[in-house]
């Protein structure tokens, strides 16, 4: 999903290109419990998350200690029409 370079520009690109789809630095997500979707350093996916008060808990019943949490995105709103 993410993809860093080591070259100063590259990394500034990338992060850009990232917060233009809606991923933020994950210093700035909700501590309040809300679910988000998060990016776990070394994961080729997002994960659905929320913040405890000391720390990221999942709910794809994998144990991700030890791994960074560098970007997250809010969920979209659940449709209003019927199917």
């Amino acid at each position: 999903m993410t993809h860093t370079t080591h070259r100063g520009d590259d990394v500034h690109t990338v992060e850009a290109a990232i917060r233009d789809d809606g991923w933020q630095p994950i210093k700035t997500a909700p501590k309040d419990g809300t679910r988000v979707l998060i990016v776990i350093s070394g994961v080729n996916r997002p994960v659905l998350a929320y913040f405890n008060g000391a720390g990221w808990s999942t709910y794809d019943g994998n144990d991700w200690s030890g791994r960074f949490v560098t970007y997250w995105v809010a969920l979209p709103p659940l449709p209003t029409t019927p199917p």
